[in-house]
């Protein structure tokens, strides 16, 4: 695979005559408000597997938790083969879930006992801007694993705290 700048759209490991072109994925700064952008925490969740029925990559489902505390942001992903179901079980906000298709990001708003499937290959953002307060998400996942999750161009940097906006 090459590297080719962000500016254009990069290649896809395929058969020589046929290249994929994935386009690139939103960027997550782009859809905050400007009062956001100074407090957002970027971040890649490494949620607590509460159940997995085994190790098979066919009919598997994964349980998955995770918590989002005031001003935390999931860059945007994309998981190519799994399917991805949000549960918000506990939390006095909403879960805003950005969802791209066809190039348009849409808005979810999720509150407690909400949920909102997505899926495979649509890319999606999380965040959750409820002062003083946190919400619990429980993912349930068909086919984890069945390929790398790829995440939007900016996303180390965000979640390295690099990101510094100007006043």
């Amino acid at each position: 695979m090459r590297t080719i700048p962000a500016t254009t759209p990069s290649f896809v490991a395929a058969p020589p005559t046929r290249p994929i072109l994935v386009p690139p994925l939103p960027s997550v700064l782009d859809h905050l408000e400007e009062w956001q952008k100074p407090i957002a925490v970027f971040l890649k969740p490494k949620p607590k597997t509460l159940h997995d029925t085994g190790p098979l990559k066919t009919n598997r489902l994964v349980v998955r938790e995770f918590t989002l505390k005031y001003n935390e942001v999931v860059p945007f992903h994309v998981h190519e083969d799994e399917n991805d179901k949000f549960y918000v079980y506990f939390g006095p906000g909403t879960l805003t879930v950005l969802v791209c298709v066809s190039g348009t990001v849409s808005r979810f708003l999720l509150g407690d006992c909400e949920t909102l499937s997505i899926p495979a290959g649509y890319p999606h953002a999380l965040m959750y801007f409820n002062a003083g307060t946190s919400c619990r998400v429980l993912v349930i996942n068909s086919l984890p694993g069945a390929s790398p999750v790829r995440w939007e161009d900016s996303a180390d940097k965000l979640c390295e705290k690099e990101y510094n906006p100007t006043p």
